[in-house]
């Protein structure tokens, strides 16, 4: 586990697999690929393990949900003025 290299076609690239440990006690894995150095590899590693130590590992925005009442209400209006048939 950790920064290991790899290799793809001609390309080498460097991979991040670690386990996170987080405030509430519950361990979580983290992955990335295709980093193109090991600076970059170290430095996000890190990133994450900052972020998971401090708690704030998984508090990042959501996106907002579109509920289907809300989209029709907003073609409702449309529709009944551009009713051709």
């Amino acid at each position: 586990m950790g920064v290991t290299k790899y290799q793809v076609g001609n390309g080498t690239f460097w991979m991040v697999d670690e386990w996170l440990p987080l405030p509430n006690g519950v361990v979580t894995r983290f992955r990335k690929r295709k980093i193109p150095t090991k600076e970059q590899a170290m430095a996000l590693v890190a990133k994450a393990r900052a972020e998971a130590f401090e708690g704030r590992y998984f508090a990042r925005p959501k996106a907002q949900k579109l509920l289907v009442q809300d989209a029709w209400d907003d073609y409702q209006a449309i529709s009944k003025r551009d009713n051709d048939t």
